[in-house]
């Protein structure tokens, strides 16, 4: 991770451990601050920027909580249709 200074000496508590970083931008986020990031629900990548957006595709509805719930998809690993919405890649399949 980027996260930390390079070419320095750190002492690494056991907060630091709690750090996520952007795949898109190197941004680095605490867990508690971690409502500014989303997992690709593909690549298992974290992202503050980048991401594509909720896919359309029946097979990527989750139902919770009596909610129907759609997986966000990063750039790489969706795409957008003909109508501007995201269709992740196993849903175009």
């Amino acid at each position: 991770m980027n996260c930390f200074k390079r070419n320095k000496i750190h002492s690494i508590s056991y907060k630091d451990i709690n750090i996520i970083e952007c795949n898109n931008c190197n941004k680095c986020y605490r867990f508690d601050n971690i409502q500014e990031i989303i997992l690709c629900n593909n690549c298992d990548k974290y992202y503050c920027c980048g991401i594509l957006g909720e896919c359309i595709g029946k097979k990527c509805k989750y139902l919770i909580n009596d909610i129907y719930i759609s997986g966000r998809y990063c750039m790489n690993c969706a795409v957008l249709n003909e109508n501007g919405e995201c269709v992740c890649k196993d849903c175009l399949n």
